[in-house]
């Protein structure tokens, strides 16, 4: 358990360092803006950020190659991280400033990410 703590705790540091030193933007709207300008360096979601966000903001950052993190706490964790007293499901960091979240994010769970399922097989009929 204290394990799982200490990195949560780490990227939660890392996210203070770059509200103080760098540049990073809260909430859909202005992610989105941002990812699409390119000025996106690193897309951070909390577990429980809705799945058509989620879905649109992956979409966005696969397209325009920026990093994605999945942060294993709820919104209001993350807000919380970042030193805000409002929930925040998505954030984008712009400028880094003097944290290394970009070149290593500290994945949050211990356990490697299960494979996706695979897809099912469809049978196509000529018409």
């Amino acid at each position: 358990m204290s394990k799982k703590k200490t990195r949560v705790d780490n990227l939660a540091s890392r996210l203070n360092l770059v509200m103080k030193s760098g540049k990073l933007f809260m909430g859909t709207k202005a992610s989105r803006k941002a990812i699409r300008a390119g000025h996106a360096k690193i897309v951070v979601f909390a577990r429980n950020c809705p799945p058509l966000q989620r879905a649109e903001l992956e979409y966005l950052a696969m397209v325009s190659r920026t990093a994605v993190h999945h942060y294993s706490g709820t919104n209001i964790d993350l807000g919380t991280a970042c030193g805000k007293l409002f929930p925040c499901s998505v954030l984008v960091v712009m400028d880094p400033g003097d944290s290394d979240i970009i070149e290593s994010p500290a994945p949050d769970a211990s356990e490697p990410e299960p494979a996706p399922a695979p897809l099912p097989h469809l049978k196509i009929s000529k018409l």
